[in-house]
This record gives C-alpha cells, sequence and structure tokens, in this order.
C-alpha cells in the first residue's frame, strides 16, 4: 500500500456550506474512514515544519487518537501522546479537524509537553 505522502497532490477545492475556498493538500482515503479524503490546510503543513512534528505523528493521530474533545465552530481536536525523538520526551501531539460528509479538513496541527493541561483524568 502506497504511503500517504506518495498519494499526495496540491489541489484546491470549494469546501462546507460555507463556501470558503481552501487550498490544501489532498491525501486519498485513509484507514481511520475509508470513505473520506484528508484535505492539509496550507497553514497545518507550514506548522508541521516550523512546529517540528513529524507528518508521520500527525497521521497516527489522525487514524489512532489517544482521545477527541469537541472544539468551536464544529471542529474536533484529535489528540495523542508519542515518543519525540528529537527532544527525548513524551509530547502530546493536538490536530484541529473540521468533518464534512466526505472529506476531513486538517485544520491545524501542533505539539505540547504540557498533556496534563489537555487531557481529562480517564482519557
Amino acid at each position: 500500500m502506497p504511503s500517504l505522502c506518495d498519494r499526495a497532490s496540491d489541489v484546491a477545492i470549494q469546501a462546507g456550506d460555507r463556501g470558503v475556498k481552501k487550498r490544501g493538500l489532498i491525501l486519498r482515503p485513509e484507514p481511520m474512514n475509508p470513505d473520506k479524503k484528508i484535505i492539509w490546510l496550507e497553514y497545518a503543513l507550514k506548522n508541521l515544519k516550523d512546529r517540528d512534528v513529524p507528518l508521520t505523528e500527525a497521521v497516527e493521530t489522525l487514524n489512532s487518537p489517544d482521545s477527541v474533545v469537541e472544539s468551536y465552530q464544529e471542529r474536533k481536536v484529535l489528540m495523542r501522546v508519542f515518543d519525540d525523538t528529537a527532544l527525548g520526551q513524551p509530547m502530546l501531539i493536538r490536530v484541529v479537524i473540521e468533518e464534512e460528509l466526505d472529506y476531513i479538513t486538517v485544520v491545524t496541527v501542533f505539539k505540547t509537553s504540557n498533556a496534563k493541561m489537555y487531557l481529562k483524568k480517564g482519557q
């Protein structure tokens, strides 16, 4: 099976009922939901680079989050703890998405060492 990066193409799409033009990267259907495409906004891709978040960890969070919380404007925040080899410590990755009927838009991605601030007991 090809990797996510092998199937990526740079595209522009018309998104959602708001009619907002979003430019990003579309990744073909993923294991988390084979019927939905993953669209990465340019802002999210920039954050991956600027914040030193590995793409593989962001994709793993999309596929297998430790927890999902509802956010404002019908967004969801997917979270997962991973071992950051560059920093040599566990980090929490947060992937903010907007889920539509046939695709998921990745709005932003970041990592933090302050997992307690975001994860509630029992999550």
